[in-house]
């Protein structure tokens, strides 16, 4: 390992758009600061998980208090696919004189010395005085099925080896009509008569409004999607052929209390997509020694708990945006504890990590006037 140097105000793990934003507000308060990145660049997450060419949108969740608390991480009204995207923020850090960080380096973990962390990485240690861990939610949900289900792909990185397939997606949310829309779009400019299903495991289809208008215009345009609703993928098998395939049920009957019918499809697994969502990273938090608590909202899970500064039960470690989506618990001042929704959104994120340095800062070194 290479030596321990300084003492960092803040080191934060992962540059995403709440990393990035929390650097950039650590910054402009003077404040010393550290970004440690696993991918080779900014965005490297959001870029990898995105479908090639899904457009951002700024997005706001419903009733929320205030804009974009950093303009420069703001997606524009105007569409713009996550690569233009990626662009404009390089560039605008650039004008900023860049940012501070290591890239190709992974966190691996942190221990306390008195009231300096250190923080441990695959190549080197970092002391520091406050930690911001901004490490996505990058784990994907289990399909669960009888079978195996490994070669089912989790996102859509080449359009390109979908033509001239009948492709399933499944997911009811943003991620799968994101999909759905870019296979169709491709399809159908490449005149591929070959159809795009989503389904969805239950009844409900839930995007954002420029998702919806965006899967509206589509369609309206002759995009060749069929919803399957309350479609529940069951069993994955190799057919006497030696393929791969995922068998989803789509219709059921019951003809008395013992007999039942289904109507199934079965779809190759190569042509499958599961847009099912990500885990936030309890296990990891688990493992740093992080409190959780475990809630039950139609599926059990471990939730991290944090008080009003997004600061978890290690104090002065910190984590935000995807890290702590969809919700988690907070816990407040008189012990009461609450879990709160927390969408994956761009926006939740840039606000977190600049909410979170504008409290360090103010702890540090007095208040200082947010962007």
């Amino acid at each position: 390992m290479v030596g321990i140097t300084a003492v960092y105000d803040i080191i934060i793990v992962g540059a995403g758009p709440g990393g990035i934003a929390a650097a950039v507000k650590a910054k402009e308060a003077g404040l010393n600061y550290l970004i440690v990145e696993k991918g080779e660049d900014i965005f490297s997450g959001i870029i990898s998980s995105y479908p090639t060419g899904k457009e951002v949108y700024p997005t706001i969740p419903k009733g929320a208090s205030e804009g974009y608390s950093m303009s420069l991480l703001e997606p524009p009204e105007k569409k713009v696919t996550i690569e233009e995207f990626y662009r404009s923020v390089k560039e605008a850090l650039k004008n900023l004189g860049g940012l501070n960080i290591k890239t190709v380096e992974e966190f691996k973990s942190f221990h306390k010395e008195g009231e300096i962390l250190v923080v441990q990485t695959d190549k080197a240690d970092y002391q520091c005085r406050n930690l911001i861990l901004a490490i996505g939610s990058n784990i994907p949900r289990k399909l669960k099925i009888y079978g195996d289900a490994r070669p089912i792909a989790r996102t859509l990185h080449d359009p390109n080896k979908y033509l001239n397939q009948n492709v399933l997606v499944i997911g009811g949310g943003n991620t799968g009509a994101d999909v759905v829309i870019t296979l169709s779009k491709l399809k159908r400019e490449k005149e591929d008569q070959t159809k795009v299903y989503w389904a969805n495991r239950g009844e409900k289809f839930e995007v954002v409004r420029e998702v919806a208008r965006d899967l509206g215009e589509e369609i309206l345009l002759g995009g060749d999607i069929e919803i399957l609703e309350d479609a529940k993928p069951v069993i994955g098998e190799v057919d006497e052929s030696g393929i791969r395939r995922l068998t989803i049920r789509i219709e059921e009957y019951s003809l008395d209390d013992e007999i039942k019918i289904y109507r199934s499809m079965s779809f190759p697994m190569k042509n499958v997509i599961a847009c099912i969502g990500f885990m936030g990273p309890a296990q990891i938090f688990e493992q740093l020694g992080m409190e959780l608590m475990t809630h039950e909202t139609g599926r059990k899970s471990e939730l991290v708990i944090l008080d009003e500064n997004m600061q978890t039960s290690i104090k002065t470690v910190y984590a935000i945006g995807g890290a702590i989506s969809p919700s988690y618990i907070k816990r407040s001042k008189d012990g009461k504890s609450d879990e709160v929704r927390h969408l994956n959104l761009i926006y939740t994120a840039v606000n977190d990590g600049t909410h979170v340095v504008e409290h360090i800062a103010s702890k540090l070194k007095g208040s200082i006037t947010p962007s």
